[in-house]
């Protein structure tokens, strides 16, 4: 019973450090970002990373290195609600 408590705190502490670590990215990206716009002019330059909800179509766009990606804000829907349903078995 003791081995089986320690697996779990182990897998609760495993999933925390990962979840510090894509933290650590967003922020980490969000301070290039910064920096990089405070050193060239804004205007005429493409984005380096950024995450922007259209409403009109209904789409969320990532943008990489100035090149955007638009996923409709359905399919994130569809991962939560999967992911719940998995995580409840």
């Amino acid at each position: 019973m003791e081995r089986n408590r320690l697996l779990r705190r182990n897998k609760r502490r495993f999933c925390l450090l990962i979840l510090l670590a894509i933290i650590l990215v967003f922020i980490s990206i969000s301070h290039i970002n910064n920096i990089y716009y405070s050193l060239v002019d804004a205007t005429k330059t493409n984005k380096i990373f950024s995450i922007e909800k259209d409403v009109d179509t209904n789409t969320l766009g990532i943008v990489f290195f100035g090149e955007k990606i638009e996923l409709p804000i359905d399919f994130f829907i569809e991962i939560r609600d999967r992911w719940k349903a998995n995580s409840g078995k």
